[in-house]
């Protein structure tokens, strides 16, 4: 764990964790971790009294996009505790970054959330891309490595933050894209089950496109062949095919990182829009089954105790903007061929797991080349009989962004809170599910308005948001998530409407998030009747 700013004593080993197995008695000074460490589940570390240089900023895990040094000695906590007295204990907020699961994200400013919310943040690195999610769906090389790591967290921070003046029985577990996701597992992962009490997901569900890999094993070849290790068909001897892991431990991780990229570059343009490559799977042992099938049974779920958990789920306006910021494909995607011959039939496959059929590629392509997402004009003070034909075409890719970002993250989003919503209802009184839309188009990003993750500027703010509905936006949003932190229910000033909770009884209603908020009952309903109803039966 790393001190930051101040808040607390440095120098001090209060314990920390690692992927180490080897070597549990090992001095916390920080060594890299040599191969042999690779590929299995995190071990808690043994610091037997040693000092932890608490001070240093550690390396980042290996991933897309790191800034600074990397190592896969890498799986601290950050741990940020408000400098001012608090009378009793603070509720705990542990976070998981986004990054599709294979790319590491800069540090947040934690700044607005313990002075706003007087919560003790804890910030989680894990393994991502090959290191944390390479698996051959086989006992030698299972995967999920990166949702252990996070799961060793948990366990850590349940046991140690009462040191930290934090409250063991109030820890809430957020997290934004696959952070999000990771929220999800943890939820439905028996490893994990009574580590945390209430949950937010900011735009991520297990149940989402890029979630989940379904042939992590041809990945898993692929991957090894590129690297010259040998890994043979099915067919062989288990012993031969295990050496691959023997084979990878032997390489540098610089070339795995390069190799897993290349592998990345090599999809064609559909998948590198619709799929990550290293992401979780089914091991049959962190993730049971999947998502979508644990989330229909609702003894399991009752099982983890979901009826006894408080959740926020939420998604922002403009979901599909990372149509237009994919830096393996330059120029966005447009209606036509590309759009009914590639893009829509590989997010049917990724959604229901079969091929598409000609019926439900034609569904989807209508409904979102009729429909005007009128929300961002209005936003603009522009009137739809008005429009420059310039601001046509960007209408045009924003109506495919839907395309995209409605079952990428909209849909799955609703795949996650229904079943736990209903199962809440048959307990009556205890677990509450809230649902948000993050409907606010900031002065500075036009008709996009709020992009995929750009709702964790208004979490995470700079030191001052200029711009006063901005400001106010931001204040709100970090007062209801804090508040839920705390106690379960989430409020904030300002709201002339309570939150209303997302079930049956309030018609499964959603707080439309912006400058004005209000409550708004079955919001998505013709995207749910689309992707839940029309699009299943067409496919089938």
């Amino acid at each position: 764990m790393e001190n930051r700013d101040g808040f607390l004593p440095v120098g001090v080993c209060y314990d920390t964790w690692s992927d180490l197995t080897l070597l549990p008695a090992i001095v916390c000074t920080g060594q890299a971790l040599g191969g042999p460490a690779q590929f299995r589940p995190s071990h808690r570390r043994h610091t037997m009294g040693q000092n932890l240089r608490a001070y240093e900023v550690k390396p980042s895990c290996y991933g897309v996009g790191v800034i600074g040094p990397v190592s896969e000695d890498c799986l601290y906590l950050d741990i940020y505790v408000p400098g001012r007295p608090y009378p009793g204990s603070r509720s705990v907020m542990v976070f998981f970054h986004g990054g599709g699961f294979v790319a590491a994200s800069p540090q947040p400013s934690m700044d607005a959330l313990m002075a706003q919310g007087d919560a003790i943040v804890v910030f989680v690195h894990y393994r991502l891309g090959p290191f944390g999610f390479l698996s051959a769906a086989e006992s030698f090389l299972k995967g999920n490595y990166g949702l252990w790591d996070q799961t060793m967290a948990l366990r850590w921070v349940r046991s140690n933050i009462a040191g930290f003046g934090g409250d063991p029985r109030r820890i809430t577990i957020f997290g934004s894209s696959a952070g999000a996701a990771s929220v999800a597992y943890h939820a439905l992962a028996p490893p994990s089950k009574g580590l945390f009490q209430r949950a937010i997901l900011m735009s991520g569900s297990p149940t989402a496109t890029w979630a989940i890999q379904r042939d992590p094993r041809s990945l898993a070849r692929q991957l090894a062949t590129n690297l010259n290790c040998p890994y043979p068909a099915d067919s062989e001897d288990f012993g031969i095919r295990a050496l691959i892991v023997s084979c990878l431990r032997l390489l540098k991780p610089e070339q795995i990182d390069q190799a897993s990229l290349n592998l990345t570059l090599a999809q064609d343009t559909a998948t590198k829009l619709v799929e990550f490559l290293f992401v979780p799977v089914v091991d049959r042992e962190f993730v049971l089954e999947d998502p979508k099938v644990l989330l229909g049974n609702q003894t399991f779920l009752t099982s983890q105790g979901i009826m006894d958990m408080d959740f926020i789920v939420g998604v922002v306006n403009n979901e599909g903007s990372l149509l237009f910021g994919n830096p393996a494909v330059p120029v966005p995607p447009v209606f036509g061929d590309f759009f009914d011959s590639s893009l829509v039939p590989r997010l049917l496959f990724q959604r229901f797991g079969q091929s598409s059929s000609a019926a439900a590629v034609s569904a989807v392509s209508e409904f979102y080349t009729a429909r005007i997402p009128r929300q961002f004009l209005s936003a603009l003070g522009v009137s739809p009989n008005n429009v420059t034909l310039d601001f046509v075409e960007t209408l045009k890719l924003l109506k495919v962004a839907h395309a995209y970002g409605d079952p990428a993250f909209v849909i799955p989003a609703l795949d996650f809170s229904r079943p736990i919503a209903d199962l809440q209802s048959f307990f009556k009184g205890r677990g509450k599910t809230y649902f948000y839309y993050f409907d606010y188009c900031p002065w500075f990003t036009a008709a996009l308005c709020t992009m995929h993750g750009l709702d964790n500027l208004y979490l995470f703010p700079p030191t001052h948001l200029h711009d006063i509905t901005d400001a106010r936006v931001s204040k709100m949003f970090i007062e209801l998530l804090t508040s839920f932190s705390r106690t379960g229910i989430p409020r904030a000033a300002g709201m002339v409407q309570p939150w209303s909770t997302f079930s049956r009884s309030t018609d499964y209603s959603v707080l439309r998030l912006n400058g004005s908020p209000e409550m708004k009952p079955r919001l998505f309903s013709s995207k749910e009747e689309l992707w839940l109803i029309r699009t299943p039966q067409l496919m089938s």
